[in-house]
């Protein structure tokens, strides 16, 4: 038997057993596991008993915004090890950061990267490739269907290597040829790597990654592929910096540049290339899929409700009458309508539908419970038609529309209104 055969037996043999266990893990947790007797789903115990509810032994569920803002913004608890299936090149970033002060340090570096005043500067970088998209939308006139997922996912490719390392990847037009970037397609397969890489042995792993399918290598070696793109941009960046060929008097600094002069305020030290080419993956990772998948749920929206789309459209029409001139940002902005689409659709359709965990220390001061600890269920009550999408919520007349949307997101101090948002959604990192 030749040694290659033998591979693709260890191989095949290999991946038997994770499925094996897969299924026997889910059969356990079906039917034999202590919840098991609990058949909803987490949306559906919130229904049912309210917006704080226990899903394990030790873990909780909340839909509550007092409970965000203790958990995210006040005690700022350190995240589970779940984030850390989200390294990338064998190295910690912001994202994969579990302790909150560490997470802290790496976030000073790019902070003021996402200030909206600087990411105003950006507008040419990022119309660019949605010029192409909607010239690349209109040649196929509706002839045949499109994937939107993978059409924004590009998008955002285009736009976050452009803004991120000042570098166009003509990510969009490669996909309007059937011949996607193999970045854009590593972007897209890392979640799903670093889950399967999170819950098998890392032998198990090595072994599976050897199956001579040449999808399955791919999707493998999706960290690979992301951290050659990046070390490249890295180096060339850095010796321009270093000849001062770098255009200083530029009024955009891309990401990578910010990153590159970043000293750790705990340490005075530079960022080292191995920080920077990990930080800069996860921002890809986490702006790509993030975004295509709202704005796909965007358009699901509007393709189901013509009223909508028409009294979008008609606004849109009057501000932007060339489709091949966008206005600026502060003319979007301004724009009530479309801001009440945006907000409503991010309300229902979360960026990142996961729950963002949070490890509790046993001794928590501040958090002692406020409910009868003898039951799940919360007292909080909840707007009327909170699931539903409806982007006329907000109303467009006296106090503006911001103020009204926030009366059935937050709550508010008149009695005769206090209401939360039932499907709020968390969106930190």
């Amino acid at each position: 038997m030749s040694s290659v055969t033998i591979i693709h037996s260890i191989a095949a043999t290999a991946l038997l057993i994770i499925i094996a266990f897969a299924i026997l893990k889910g059969l356990y947790n079906v039917f034999f596991h202590p919840l098991s007797a609990i058949p909803e789903i987490v949306q559906s115990l919130f229904e049912k008993y309210g917006p704080i509810v226990r899903v394990s032994p030790n873990k909780v569920f909340f839909n509550d915004l007092t409970s965000t803002k203790s958990i995210y913004s006040v005690h700022k608890f350190d995240k589970s090890e779940y984030y850390k299936s989200l390294v990338t090149n064998n190295n910690d970033h912001a994202m994969a950061t579990l302790e909150h002060a560490s997470h802290s340090v790496h976030r000073k570096g790019y902070a003021p990267n996402y200030v909206p005043s600087n990411l105003a500067k950006f507008q040419p970088e990022m119309h660019e490739p949605m010029l192409e998209l909607v010239n690349n939308v209109t040649n196929i006139g509706g002839n045949t269907s499109i994937e939107c997922l993978a059409l924004f996912r590009n998008l955002m490719v285009d736009v976050l290597v452009s803004t991120s390392y000042g570098y166009r990847l003509h990510a969009v037009k490669k996909w309007a040829t059937d011949n996607e970037d193999p970045l854009s397609t590593a972007i897209s397969d890392f979640p799903q790597r670093g889950i399967l890489r999170s819950v098998v042995p890392s032998w198990a792993w090595n072994v599976v990654c050897r199956i001579p399918v040449a999808r399955w290598r791919q999707l493998c070696d999706s960290d690979r592929i992301m951290a050659e793109f990046v070390s490249e941009r890295v180096y060339q960046a850095r010796t321009e910096i270093n000849s001062g060929r770098l255009d200083e008097s530029s009024e955009t600094t891309p990401l990578l540049h910010r990153l590159l002069k970043h000293r750790y305020s705990s340490t005075g030290q530079m960022m080292p290339d191995s920080d920077i080419i990990s930080e800069a993956m996860g921002h890809m990772i986490a702006g790509s899929d993030t975004s295509s998948i709202s704005l796909s749920y965007f358009l699901w929206e509007l393709s189901r409700r013509p009223n909508v789309a028409v009294k979008l459209q008609t606004e849109l029409d009057e501000a932007m009458p060339n489709a091949h001139v966008i206005p600026d940002i502060s003319v979007l902005q301004s724009l009530p309508y479309l801001n009440a689409f945006i907000k409503e659709g991010l309300r229902i359709y979360s960026a990142a539908p996961s729950p963002l965990e949070r490890v509790v220390p046993q001794s928590s001061k501040g958090l002692e419970p406020t409910r009868d600890q003898r039951t799940t269920a919360g007292d909080q009550p909840i707007s009327a038609g909170g699931l539903m999408f409806d982007a006329s919520r907000a109303s467009i007349q006296e106090h503006g529309i911001l103020n009204e949307i926030c009366r059935h997101t937050y709550p508010v101090k008149t009695p005769s209104f206090q209401r939360r948002v039932f499907n709020m959604s968390i969106l930190s990192w």
